[in-house]
């Protein structure tokens, strides 16, 4: 969950922002792993910019032809956000939630 100090976006304003439709939104985070920071306790999903960082990268997989699940797996591994660097300024690497899946 987030400390407080970064600004949360909801379901819609993240699919405005990005381009996607809040319904497929939805489905990636059901089957793929990728999605919302976490919930409300009213089940609100929300986003944080780093969350929407990865919905970005799992968007423009596909547009390159990647499948919607090995475009996932890239989503969930890699953070190009400069909040989330390997202290290099390099993107931090995260290994697959689980691997036996892929």
């Amino acid at each position: 969950m987030s400390d407080g100090s970064e600004f949360l976006w909801g379901v819609g304003a993240v699919a405005e922002h990005i381009g996607i439709a809040t319904p497929t939104l939805r489905t990636w985070e059901r089957r793929y792993g990728v999605g919302p920071t976490f919930r409300t306790s009213g089940g609100h999903r929300r986003y944080t910019t780093r969350a929407m960082d990865e919905l970005r990268l799992m968007r423009d997989e596909i547009a390159r032809g990647k499948r919607a699940a090995d475009a996932a797996v890239s989503a969930r591994r890699i953070a190009p956000t400069s909040a989330a660097t390997d202290g290099g300024g390099g993107p931090v690497i995260r290994p697959p939630a689980d691997s036996s899946s892929y």
